[in-house]
């Protein structure tokens, strides 16, 4: 009798590959008294990387998990969002215990977190919750869908990375009751779902097949598409899909997961309905299923499948759970000794190694799936990693061995490494310059601003500092966030500034710098390099300013407004000087 094996080897196979994508909703209850919950959410939590950790199908799965926020409304229209809804971080009693057992899954499992988000309640369609606000314009159009998916993206991944420690810079989707790009508009109307997403770091979506038919795509294949502003856009000529193996051109474009088997042979929730139940319990004739309709790119057959293993159904007193259920165990046991027979390898990987052997693949791949994440995104991450090691290093050697001082314990009390002239000249160079640009620091103190470069992709960013102590931290930093950004400890004055396309300097305020550095600036400036000075934080005095403004060969702008420096003192801050054109 052919067996699932034999299928799979006639059609070529030589690895069959099984990753699973959970519809992970660990949290439950009332959430207006939540706290009488926190400790049984923690607790199931905890229980299911207990349960997880040794399973021989499901120890490695992909989460896509569902974070909470809490939706404020408000009794008057936001100047801000033009909204009635406001999306806040849920923070209830017993959230700490809650938090804890996510940040422990997401680093002592072989778990990978993704992102689910249900906004079918928020955004409009059936299932809006908030139509008997009194909305002065309406309580729907296609800009606040698209403002409150946004928002929620966000606060999302901004409370998700803080909680888990995650960069979740580039990051994969599953949609909530499946209507990816508004394909089922009882349930979504964002038409530009998917553009939001790739602006956000999303790179694809694992949604189908899914529980909802009319939103699959109609090749039942990975491929990508490129975001088509329309209801279930993707599936459009105007998407231009293309398969993986085909070339993806060069435009930005997103990964679409689908497969040729039928959604009831793709679930594991037993519980879910009679259909998927009895796929499971034909062990012979759904091991078929999967080896015929198993995508097969290279030499290797791929099956997700896919469950709401948190749902309080599978964790009643009795209940069988997903990952562990007699039922499920069987098939999967099946499918590998199949496999085993006909000589396949049998594998369990995660949604990011997919990825990365569909790149491995496809050499057209990875340029169109890459993605820029938002400044922001990028800023919180940096900052959330330096002061990471900047506490750590606090703990362990004080205020003054540590190099912090006074000037950087203020800003980690504060909560950001970051101050503003920080964040402004980051910002300038993020819009202004590219990633092969040469750009130094001087002064850097612990490098923040240069690291954050670093990790924002500048390849030779540079910074020098002096004092033993600080470059000491910087040492460190640089190791723990394992950055290749450059630590000079030579005087700056001793160096060739007219290498670089950029110098900048942010805190200086020290008896051994002022006014005499004019003449080495006002030579790099005219050999084309523009130095960007922080006004009032160079030197003892303001002398330096005095002399760079009033030469007529270079000019003056304020860093952030493009406007010609104000002469006002008071009004002045990062200012950048350049040879006059």
């Amino acid at each position: 009798m052919r067996t699932a094996g034999d299928i799979l080897a006639s059609r070529g196979a030589k690895k069959f590959v099984h990753f699973h994508t959970d519809h992970w909703e660990p949290f439950a209850g009332d959430w207006d008294r939540w706290g009488d919950d926190s400790e049984e959410n923690a607790e199931a939590i905890l229980t299911f990387m207990e349960e997880t950790a040794n399973n021989p199908f499901f120890d490695r799965m992909t989460l896509f998990y569902n974070h909470p926020l809490k939706t404020t409304t408000l009794s008057d229209t936001s100047l801000e969002t033009g909204d009635l809804l406001r999306f806040d971080l849920q923070r209830p009693f017993g959230w700490e215990r809650y938090a804890y057992a996510i940040r422990k899954c997401a680093s002592e499992t072989n778990h990978e977190f993704q992102v689910h988000i249900h906004h079918e309640g928020v955004t409009s369609g059936d299932f809006f919750k908030f139509s008997h606000l009194n909305w002065p314009g309406g309580c729907s159009s296609h800009e606040l869908d698209s403002s409150r998916l946004e928002r929620m993206i966000e606060k999302t991944l901004s409370d998700f990375r803080e909680i888990t420690n995650l960069d979740l810079l580039n990051w994969h989707f599953i949609h909530g009751l499946w209507a990816l790009n508004a394909s089922d508009t009882s349930v979504c109307n964002v038409v530009d779902e998917i553009e939001i997403l790739m602006r956000h770091g999303c790179a694809g979506d694992f949604t189908m097949p899914a529980g909802r038919r009319v939103v699959d795509s109609k090749i039942k294949y990975p491929h990508t598409v490129l975001a088509t502003n329309k209801s279930k856009g993707y599936d459009l000529p105007e998407s231009e899909p293309r398969r993986i193996g085909e070339d993806q051109g060069e435009e930005p474009r997103f990964l679409i997961w689908n497969q040729d088997i039928p959604f009831t042979h793709c679930s594991i929730d037993h519980y879910g309905s009679d259909e998927i139940k009895g796929a499971l319990e034909d062990i012979d004739g759904t091991n078929k299923i999967w080896a015929e309709g198993a995508p097969i790119i290279g030499d290797v057959a791929f099956l997700k499948t896919h469950a709401h293993s948190m749902n309080r159904l599978y964790w009643n007193e009795g209940a069988e759970r997903t990952y562990s259920s007699p039922l499920v165990l069987e098939i999967f046991q099946s499918m590998k000794n199949s496999c085993d027979d006909a000589d396949i390898s049998y594998e369990k990987w995660t949604v990011s190694e997919v990825v990365e052997y569909l790149e491995s693949q496809d050499g057209t791949l990875t340029k169109v799936l890459a993605r820029e994440p938002p400044f922001e995104a990028q800023i919180e991450i940096n900052d959330q990693k330096i002061m990471h090691v900047c506490r750590q290093r606090l703990d362990r050697l004080g205020v003054e061995d540590s190099g912090l001082f006074d000037y950087y314990l203020d800003r980690l009390d504060n909560g950001s490494i970051y101050s503003k002239s920080d964040l402004d000249i980051l910002r300038h160079i993020f819009d202004n310059y590219s990633k092969e640009a040469r750009i130094l620091e001087i002064a850097a103190g612990c490098g923040q601003i240069s690291f954050s470069l670093g990790e924002m992709g500048y390849k030779h960013a540079d910074y020098c500092e002096v004092n033993e102590k600080r470059i000491s931290l910087g040492q460190e930093i640089k190791e723990k966030i394992n950055s290749q950004t450059n630590i000079i400890t030579d005087d700056f004055r001793s160096l060739d500034l007219k290498h670089y396309d950029l110098v900048f300097v942010t805190n200086a305020v020290t008896d051994m710098l002022g006014v005499a550095e004019y003449e080495l600036f006002q030579a790099t400036i005219k050999s084309g390099t523009p130095v960007i000075l922080l006004y009032g934080h160079y030197g003892k005095d303001n002398a330096i300013f005095e002399k760079l403004d009033n030469n007529p060969n270079i000019s003056h702008s304020d860093v952030g407004t493009n406007n010609v420096a104000e002469s006002t003192t008071g009004r002045r801050g990062l200012i950048e000087y350049s040879i006059m054109v």
